[in-house]
This record gives C-alpha cells, structure tokens and sequence, in this order.
C-alpha cells in the first residue's frame, strides 16, 4: 500500500468529528485557496510573503483533504492496488509538467466536478485521484528530488495536529 495513502487513513480512522464529504470539500477549498494564494506569491505576482508552508505545504495540505475525501466516500480504492495507490507511485514517475499554474488550474476544474458529484451523491474517485496526481506534480516541481517517503516526512507533523486538535474539539 502507498505509505502516504495509508499515513492519511491512519489519520482519518482517529479523527472522530463527524464530518461529511461536503465538510471535507469545504475544507479543500481553503486549502485549495492557500495553494493559489502560494502559487501567485512564488510567481512574483504578489506583495505578500510566502507562507510558512509555500507551495508544497499547501499542495500537501490539499492532497491530505482529498485522501481523506476518498477514504469517507470511496475507501475501498484506498486497498485497490490499482486506485489510489497506483495513482501515488505514477504521480513520482511520470513526466513533470512544468506549469504549475496550468495543475492549479486542473484541480480547480476537477474540485468543481467533484463538489458537484457529491451533490448528486455519486462517486469521484477518478477525479479525486487525478486531482491528488496534480498536487503530486506541483510538489514535485518545487521539491524536484522529494518521493514518497519526503511527502510522508511533510504530511506527518500537519496530520498529528490534525488527530490532536480533533481529540481536543471531542473532549471540549
């Protein structure tokens, strides 16, 4: 299994908040919003500074809402070698689009289609894969030498305050 796809379910299994696909979505597109955000700021298009996470910080941050995504709508195709997991190992070995504003502009079209499946109570496990392989590339092209493992290593401190601050909000 992919070690990040099994790190965010490890994740999502502990987080008890009673979320639903649409709260997840929602959560993407903050996320989402921060990755364009980043990417305007890294292109010299903006007077702010980088944030702390820059661009694959956020790229992260979002690849982690549509895992989670697909573990509460489809989790069977978290075990599907051929899914998911599939989907991580290619995103690390194929040719590198350098653009990551046209990524950008890729997820954004496929959050819409995935916001407006969910609406109709359909399953958007293409989509959601296709949009974690452009975070993958976006990562990539500012990380050139990261893989699976550095993604994990970037992943693990944002889902441990994840799980924590979920203990926190079912203790409150």
């Amino acid at each position: 299994m992919s070690e990040f796809v099994n790190l965010v379910r490890q994740a999502a299994i502990h987080v008890e908040n009673g979320r639903t696909p649409m709260d997840i979505l929602d959560y993407a597109m903050t996320e989402l919003g921060e990755l364009a955000e980043e990417i305007i700021i890294a292109g010299g298009r903006s007077y702010k500074a980088p944030g702390k996470d820059g661009v694959a910080g956020e790229a992260i941050d979002l690849a982690v809402c549509l895992v989670d995504l697909a573990f509460i709508t489809a989790s069977g195709d978290l075990d599907n070698p051929y899914g998911l997991q599939m989907t991580i190992k290619e995103a690390f070995e194929a040719h590198l689009i350098d653009d990551t504003r046209a990524e950008l502009h890729q997820i954004i079209r496929l959050i819409g289609s995935i916001s407006a499946d969910i609406e109709r109570h359909a399953l958007s496990i293409g989509q959601i894969r296709r949009a974690v392989f452009s975070c993958i590339q976006i990562i990539r092209r500012e990380l050139p030498s990261s893989d699976e493992k550095a993604l994990c290593e970037m992943a693990r401190p944002k889902l441990e305050k994840w799980v924590a601050k979920s203990e926190e909000w079912s203790h409150a």
